[in-house]
C-alpha cells in the first residue's frame, strides 16, 4: 500500500478513535483520561481534541440516512493465478463539526478470467451538524501482494433516504 494511503488511513482511524473515546461515559466514576500533547514552552498538557456535550449541538444535529452503492470492474494485468481471490473495499469519510465519521465495507470479487467484478453497499446513518458536508469516497482492490487504491469521489452528503451509485475501474 502506498505510504500516503497508509498515513491517511492511520489519521482517519486515529481521529475516529479520539472522537469515540471523547464521547465515552465513565460508569465507574473513575477519573477520565485526556489524549493530548505536552506544550514544551508552558509544560501544560493540551488536549488533542476538545468536545462539548452542549444540548444546543445535539439539537442542531440532523440524522441523514441512505446507501452508497459502489460497483467495480478490475482488469488483472499481472500474473495472478485464476484461483487467487480478489478483495474490494470502499471507505466513506465525512468530516463534520461533531467529528469525523467513517464507514468501511469489504467484499470478495467475482472472477472470470482476467476480469473481476465487485459490488459493495454502504448503508449509513450519519448524525451531522451540517448536511452540506463533503463525503470522501475511496476504493481499494487487492490480491496477494498487489493493491490498487484510489480516491473515487468527493461529493456533498446525499439527500435523506437516497441510494447513490458509483462505478470504478481498477487494475491488479
Amino acid at each position: 500500500m502506498k505510504p500516503k494511503a497508509l498515513i491517511c488511513a492511520g489519521l482517519i482511524g486515529l481521529a475516529c478513535a479520539i472522537s469515540a473515546s471523547a464521547q465515552e461515559e465513565t460508569s465507574s466514576g473513575a477519573a477520565r483520561s485526556v489524549i493530548g500533547f505536552l506544550d514544551p514552552q508552558t509544560g501544560a498538557l493540551l488536549p488533542m481534541m476538545t468536545t462539548t456535550s452542549s444540548p444546543a449541538i445535539a439539537a442542531a444535529s440532523t440524522a441523514v440516512t441512505g446507501t452508497l452503492k459502489i460497483t467495480g470492474t478490475i482488469t488483472i494485468i499481472s500474473s495472478l493465478p485464476t484461483t487467487t481471490p480478489v478483495t474490494c473495499s470502499a471507505t466513506a469519510v465525512v468530516v463534520d463539526a461533531n467529528g469525523p465519521i467513517s464507514d468501511l465495507v469489504t467484499s470478495s470479487a467475482t472472477r472470470s478470467g482476467a476480469t473481476a467484478t465487485c459490488t459493495m453497499l454502504i448503508p449509513y446513518e450519519w448524525i451531522l451538524q451540517n448536511v452540506a458536508d463533503n463525503v470522501i469516497l475511496s476504493v481499494s482492490v487487492s490480491a496477494l501482494t498487489r493493491i490498487h487504491t484510489r480516491q473515487l469521489a468527493t461529493f456533498k452528503v446525499p439527500a435523506n433516504g437516497v441510494m447513490t451509485s458509483f462505478t470504478f475501474v481498477g487494475h491488479l
